[in-house]
């Protein structure tokens, strides 16, 4: 039922998606903005980049993600840390979420509840707007770069059609 309802193909992978994380009120947070970052992963080059704009206007989250989040400096050690059973700290699923996205591409989070020097404690780039940001996007990548929209991040299950070559 989801899939016939909610799938959108592209015929290639991209090179950048620009990404959100649904609106208001799903978008409070830089917790639940890791959501839209995730759902766009099956349809983005490794290397890529994801533009996503959130408002986060709580913040970056909970004080167990923070801690967890600004604590982290190597993907491999956080997640052997709560691979180990004796291990279990709230929050940890959305970090570990965060760390796909991150081993893929790079992301870029264009907030205005959160500030550049709090993105880069988040582990992601910052920029001022969506416009900006698909500028150093396209510089980076080219200016013939593949460019996926997925306004409404997690509502949507994005594919690359089954009989496309990549």
């Amino acid at each position: 039922f989801c899939l016939q309802h909610s799938r959108a193909t592209i015929k290639k992978a991209a090179d950048i998606v620009i990404t959100s994380n649904g609106g208001y009120p799903l978008d409070q947070d830089f917790y639940q903005t890791v959501k839209g970052m995730v759902s766009c992963l099956g349809v983005l080059k490794q290397g890529g980049t994801i533009i996503i704009a959130s408002e986060c206007c709580r913040g970056v989250g909970s004080d167990h993600f923070k801690k967890l989040l600004f604590e982290m400096t190597d993907y491999e050690a956080f997640i052997r840390m709560i691979s180990n059973k004796d291990f279990f700290m709230v929050d940890q699923w959305e970090v570990e979420m965060l760390i796909h996205a991150l081993k893929k591409a790079k992301v870029v989070l264009v907030s205005t509840g959160i500030t550049a020097s709090e993105a880069k404690r988040c582990h992601v780039d910052y920029a001022p707007s969506v416009e900006s940001a698909l500028q150093d996007a396209l510089r980076e990548h080219g200016a013939n770069a593949a460019v996926a929209v997925i306004p409404n991040g997690p509502f949507v299950i994005p594919a690359i059609e089954a009989n496309s070559s990549l």
